[in-house]
């Protein structure tokens, strides 16, 4: 963040530790997003979005997450 010509950095953690994602061609137009997460906390949800390549990105659905977790989620 620069503020008032000064440089600040944030020391933030993410709150979702992902251990695995991988995307399968299931036909033609329709892709299968799979992930594995090994600790989760204070998540809401997963926001999928997608972008024709012109770098513009649309949200086009959501899996709600686990909140807190410290086991491995599917």
């Amino acid at each position: 963040v620069i503020s008032n010509s000064s440089l600040f950095a944030y020391n933030t953690s993410l709150p979702v530790e992902l251990v695995s994602f991988k995307g399968q061609i299931i036909k033609y137009n329709q892709i299968k997003l799979s992930w594995s997460t090994a600790t989760e906390i204070n998540s809401n949800k997963f926001e999928i979005e997608r972008s024709t390549g012109n770098s513009a990105w649309t949200v086009i659905g959501s899996i709600y997450a686990s909140g807190n977790s410290n086991s491995t989620k599917q």
